[in-house]
């Protein structure tokens, strides 16, 4: 029982040192930023930092003849820190390619989706590279760190396929106002030719009547 009783501080003293680590790597890659620092040499720098102290504290704070370890909370820390990193760079990819997709569909050029695909393929990859270069500093597995790269590609290619679904939905809304007005317009314009009719009839001018239907099918295009 005493045993439990001991686990139990041991590892909430680990939780609280794992969440104060996360908001000291926060602030400090903050900081580092502000002061001009390069994204991937403040990443090495706050990181190392951060993790060489929680280390220390882990070390000083393990219990002599036991098998418990910080593994779960440092590996926990680490993903943490690459989330904080994966949040960044896909922030930086929604807004490098949204307002510039959207732009080039609008404009509709005909080399619409070359133009589309070289924009994706070169700011994704720079984002790839980038990331690529800042988790160096965490010591990953190459597989790790390409599971982390392949979640970045998708996520653009989920916001290219969603501004290119946008794109055809609001060209589809187009048509159909263009459709409905159309379909109005012509209604309108035969219920005014009838009415003409109607009243050359009632006024005995059928001749006129008839002048001015052929006048006004060719106002309205209708004339062959």
């Amino acid at each position: 029982m005493r045993l439990m009783v001991v686990r139990d501080a041991y590892d909430t003293m680990l939780m609280h040192l794992h969440l104060n680590t996360v908001n000291r790597f926060k602030t400090s890659l903050e900081q580092s930023l502000n002061e001009g620092k390069e994204y991937v040499a403040a990443i090495h720098l706050c990181s190392q930092s951060c993790m060489r102290e929680f280390d220390q504290v882990c070390e000083d704070a393990a219990i002599q003849q036991s098998e418990w370890n910080a593994s779960k909370f440092r590996e926990k820390l680490i993903c943490d820190m690459l989330s904080e990193m994966m949040a960044k760079y896909k922030k930086q990819i929604t807004l490098v390619l949204a307002k510039r997709v959207e732009s080039l569909l609008e404009a509709g050029e005909r080399d619409t989706w070359a133009s589309i695909r070289n924009l994706f393929e070169c700011n994704t990859e720079a984002a790839v590279s980038e990331f690529s270069d800042a988790a160096v500093s965490f010591n990953l597995h190459s597989s790790e760190i390409d599971t982390k790269l392949q979640h970045l590609r998708k996520h653009a290619r989920k916001l290219l396929k969603k501004k290119a679904r946008q794109a055809a939905d609001a060209r589809r809304v187009l048509m159909r106002m263009k459709d409905r007005y159309i379909t109005s317009l012509l209604l309108s314009s035969f219920s005014i030719l009838f009415f003409i009719t109607d009243l050359g009839r009632i006024l005995g001018f059928h001749r006129s009547s008839v002048t001015m239907k052929t006048q006004f099918h060719g106002i309205i295009g209708l004339r062959k």
